[in-house]
Order: C-alpha cells, then structure tokens, then sequence
C-alpha cells in the first residue's frame, strides 16, 4: 500500500499531500510519512490528543503517543475544520506551525422544499449513549406525542454497542405505541441518510460535548469538529444546539440553543 502511494505520488507530480484524520494505523501513517520528500499537512480531529496530551494511563494513548509525536513534527502545517477549533489553537499557544481552517464541506445539496404540517426534526449521528444524549430525544418525543403535536422526530445513524441498541428498543418502543419517532439507518450507503435529511425541517444536536478521545478529554466546537454542524451547512438546514457548543461566526445565524428540556419543547412550539 505505501509503495503504491508513493509510486502514485511520484508519477502524478504531486506536490503537496495533506493527510485526513489519523484516528488508527499510525504506524502504517508514520512510515508513508516519513517517506514522503513532499510537504505534508494533518487534519487534526481531536486537538488535544494530538497537540496537547495530558499524562494518561490509557494504554492505547501511550501506545499511540509516540506516533503522534513524530507525526506533529514531519507536518509542515495543520488543518482545523472549525474557525473556533483554530483560535483554541492559536490562544494556548500549542503549535508555531501554520494552522488553517478548510470546513468538511464546500458544497451545498439542492434539494426539493417539501410543504408539509409536520415538522420533521432529524437527529443525525451514531446511537451510542456517549455522544449525544438521545434519552433527551426519547423524552422530547413522548411529550410531543402527549402534546399532540404536528412533529416528526427521525433518528438517523447506527446503533453502537448496548447503550445503542437500547436506545434502539425504546425508540421501537415508542413508535409502536404511536409516538411520532422513527430511526433510519442504511449500512455501506449514504443515500437514505441522504433523504431523510434533505426533507428535515430543522436539526437537532443533543450532543455531550465534553468528551474523550483514548482517555484525554476533548471538547467538542472547541478542541473537536462535529460533522453535525457540516450536515447542517450541506443541507440548508438551521439547527438546535447546546448554548455552550461553539459554532463559527458565518454558522451562528443558522443556530438556536438549549440549556435543558424545556428550552427545546419552546423553541418547537
């Protein structure tokens, strides 16, 4: 595999090569690397993990921690995928190298505007009981159903682990008891995903966002990306977030908050 990049990179001329998050195989990431007589530039995912590690007793961080260290000093610069990510950055003073700001996406999807009395909420992302916190969507959606209102909540993403499949049941549960909640999940293609989130109203990210990365603590908009926000861009969709997740300026009109419970079931009536 790496002789093959490095015969592809030499006969296409390439002069730059910017390497996507680096989340495993850093041994095989390391050797192509330090191959490499070109520039090389990494997306950082998870700032602290990767520029600011703490003392850990996570065994795969120290396993990893050598990599990454070697990884940071052959990068002649690095890319962030959020404005605020870049200042967190640039405020701690954790790197002299260039650090630049690339969003996940460029492009917007057209997509049909559908006239519906429902509103459709789509909650997209993997069902893991860490993440995001979709017991709050459970709850939302039994008192949208107690409520009798004209919503629609649409889980979209896999179920991982216990925790998961849990929220899996309930949310089946829910549905067959009449409440207004359905989860889509299509593996190995991102068409149903696709489709459910062209026709979504709005977005709703009940995301945790202090979280790890093997052991060290990472907080999303700040230190790490969320490709939530992103969807949101890609679909036109305005969202719902938490008041201290921190989104870009040019995102900022595009987004409500919440603080607890009650604060989303106001903003949806």
């Amino acid at each position: 595999f790496i002789q093959d990049c490095l015969t592809a990179i030499d006969k296409n001329g390439i002069d730059l090569v910017i390497f996507n998050t680096i989340d495993r195989d850093y041994d095989w990431a390391w050797k192509l690397m330090k191959s490499l007589d070109v520039p090389c530039i990494l997306t950082l995912h998870n700032v602290n993990t990767w520029l600011k590690p703490p003392f850990t007793l996570n065994r795969k961080a120290l396993k990893n921690y050598a990599y990454r260290k070697k990884i940071v000093k052959r990068s002649s610069a690095f890319i962030v995928l959020d404005e605020p990510i870049r200042q967190y950055i640039h405020r701690n003073k954790l790197t002299r190298k260039e650090v630049l700001y690339a969003p996940y996406n460029f492009k917007q999807r057209r997509s049909e505007i559908i006239h519906s009395e429902v509103l459709s909420i789509a909650v997209p992302g993997a069902i893991d009981g860490h993440r995001r916190d979709h017991r709050l969507v459970l709850r939302l959606a039994q008192r949208i159903q107690d409520h009798q209102l004209p919503v629609e909540i649409n889980l979209v993403g896999v179920a991982l682990g216990p925790e998961g499949k849990a929220i899996l049941d309930k949310t089946n549960e829910l549905k067959r008891n009449g409440c207004p909640i359905h989860h889509f999940y299509e593996p190995n293609s991102n068409a149903l995903f696709d489709r459910v989130m062209s026709r979504a109203d709005v977005v709703l990210l009940p995301l945790n966002i202090h979280t790890n990365f093997e052991g060290i603590p990472e907080i999303y908009g700040t230190t790490k990306a969320t490709g939530v926000v992103f969807d949101m861009m890609r679909f036109s969709t305005p969202g719902i977030v938490p008041n201290d997740l921190e989104v870009s300026g040019s995102m900022s009109n595009c987004t409500v908050t919440f603080e607890t419970e009650e604060d989303i079931m106001k903003i949806i009536l």
